[in-house]
């Protein structure tokens, strides 16, 4: 009997130590004879266990994860609060790297302890509403992170904070990653931390506020009490190291020059000089030069010394002059895609004007409709697009009887030495009666004074300016040419 006692208390000791040793994952306590293991983590006045983390208030809205650490929010919190007469918490957790995903839009009325490093996400909104007017809302002691989060907070105190006497405590850190933070405090400062770190985050609200030690301030230096952090997405073109964001798109150099359609996928240029402009990501983009532009890299060390870098499909277009010099290329289409020039008017000077990747991958292809180019290299005005060169309703008058290869490269007439200077002109562009490759003022004047009968058009310049086809020119062309001018429906 002796024998089996030992044996007995040996095995549940063992039993003990071995639940135990899992505490680094939130467990502090174990019942040998039923196997309850307890975490650090409350739900309300609910501890959750082995037994419930399935479902903490049996109401289908919280559920714990011990193998990682995931505490998921899925609705409301509607159970009974730890402390209800002072502090209200709804949750409170000591377990480390805990993270938090809110799975649908969910309320908690109370306040959210947690009292080591944690990570908020998730595609649901969290609401906080707190109405101590001695405790922060939503606080944590150790490092808060927001990733990709959706989180509004209204408290009396600090919204978000560590609630610390210390301001001094270099380990509390709230980092806000690619989220949306609305927070707002009647009494105290909104946001409250020693290191208050943005990652693709900005601060929309105060207008002109920036992260200080502890605070996020307004312009004027104070701590806000009303704070609104937006996420910032990129959308993969970048003009002179200034990546174009969802924050900028309005005016993405802050001259007014710039703009961006994420709807539309459409870069517009309206004047103004500017070192460099990639594609890296936006398959289709349309490049529309609206005003007369320069894009002058004389630094090989900037961008590689390229003007444009293409790294998906890209249509350059527009009414305005595209002006650029380059210390050593001009366009540089790249990883297997489609450069298109179209209804375009290009000037570019560079050791190589147009250039694929050298690299035979058979995809980079040059399409060049309808368009005027004029380029001037010191090694190869038009070389290496490896799909091939098609020109449409335009020709290459410089050099003369030249000769395109199938691997993409424009030689002279002997089909063996590159061309180093290449012009480029449009056949005849509907609308152009002046041939100058732009459909503007000019041509709406001519085309009116033939209307008018006071001046006629020859016989080519009439075949441009019957838009619709009907082998007459009349007051339905002219409106259609005036339209194209002035840049409100475009001749295609």
């Amino acid at each position: 009997m002796q024998k089996i006692k030992k044996r007995f208390l040996s095995a549940t000791t063992a039993l003990i130590m071995g639940v135990t040793a899992f505490s680094s994952m939130g467990v502090i306590t174990a019942n040998a004879l039923d196997y309850t293991v307890h975490y650090s983590l409350y739900i309300g006045d609910v501890q959750v266990t082995n037994k419930n983390y399935n479902d903490i208030l049996n109401n289908g809205v919280f559920k714990y994860s011990p193998s990682d650490n995931k505490l998921t929010i899925s609705g409301d919190f509607t159970g009974k609060y730890i402390d209800a007469l002072r502090n209200k918490q709804a949750i409170s957790s000591d377990i480390n790297n805990l993270t938090i995903e809110v799975k649908t839009d969910s309320n908690i009325n109370g306040n959210i302890r947690l009292n080591e490093d944690t990570t908020i996400t998730g595609s649901g909104h969290l609401h906080v509403e707190y109405d101590n007017l001695y405790d922060v809302a939503l606080r944590c002691n150790k490092t808060l992170k927001f990733v990709d989060a959706d989180v509004s907070v209204n408290s009396k105190y600090v919204g978000v904070g560590w609630g610390s006497a210390s301001l001094d405590d270099s380990e509390n850190t709230i980092v806000i990653n690619h989220s949306r933070l609305d927070v707002k405090s009647s009494n105290e400062p909104a946001v409250s931390y020693k290191n208050i770190v943005l990652q693709d985050s900005c601060i929309e609200n105060p207008v002109g506020g920036y992260t200080a030690a502890h605070y996020i301030c307004t312009s004027s230096s104070n701590a806000a009490h009303e704070v609104l952090i937006s996420p910032v997405d990129k959308y993969g073109i970048e003009i002179d190291d200034v990546p174009v964001t969802n924050v900028n798109s309005s005016d993405v150099k802050g001259d007014g020059k710039v703009t961006y359609d994420a709807d539309t996928k459409t870069l517009t240029l309206k004047g103004g000089t500017y070192s460099y402009i990639n594609n890296n990501d936006v398959e289709g983009l349309t490049i529309n030069v609206a005003a007369d532009t320069t894009i002058k890299n004389k630094s090989n060390s900037n961008n590689y010394g390229r003007t444009f870098e293409i790294d998906e499909d890209t249509t350059i277009t527009g009414k305005g002059k595209l002006t650029i010099e380059a210390a050593l290329a001009g366009v540089v289409d790249w990883y297997d895609s489609v450069l298109t020039i179209k209804n375009a008017n290009l000037d570019i000077t560079a050791p190589y004007g147009l250039k694929g990747p050298e690299i035979d991958k058979q995809f980079e292809k040059l399409v060049i409709t309808n368009s005027a180019l004029n380029i001037n290299s010191s090694n190869k005005a038009i070389s290496d697009f490896n799909n091939g060169i098609v020109l449409k309703n335009c020709k290459i008058v410089t050099p003369e009887n030249a000769i395109i290869s199938e691997r993409g490269d424009v030689y002279e007439s002997d089909g063996t030495t590159f061309a180093k200077v290449v012009k480029i002109k449009p056949n005849g562009m509907k609308g152009d009666v002046t041939g100058d490759g732009k459909i503007n003022t000019s041509d709406v004047t001519k085309v009116a004074a033939h209307v008018k009968g006071k001046k006629l058009l020859n016989k080519e310049q009439q075949a441009l300016a019957d838009i619709d086809g009907n082998g007459k020119v009349t007051i339905t062309d002219l409106t259609r040419i005036a339209a194209h001018a002035k840049g409100k429906k475009m001749i295609q």
